[in-house]
């Protein structure tokens, strides 16, 4: 629902098979879950320099 109401918000125009799905979440009481997206695990690529300050 909150992309759905995001993309009127914005003025764009959904196409045909987005509504049907939508619709038929609707119909359902369904939406799907927010996902919680762990980002810590991205820090594992970066590496930051103490005395500088400076991420590589």
């Amino acid at each position: 629902m909150a992309a759905a109401d995001t993309l009127i918000q914005r003025g764009d125009a959904p196409d045909m098979a987005r509504l049907g799905m939508l619709a038929r979440r609707l119909a359902k009481s369904t939406e799907p879950a927010a996902a919680n997206v762990e980002l810590s695990v991205y820090d594992t690529f970066t590496t930051l320099n103490m005395s500088t300050g400076e991420v590589a």
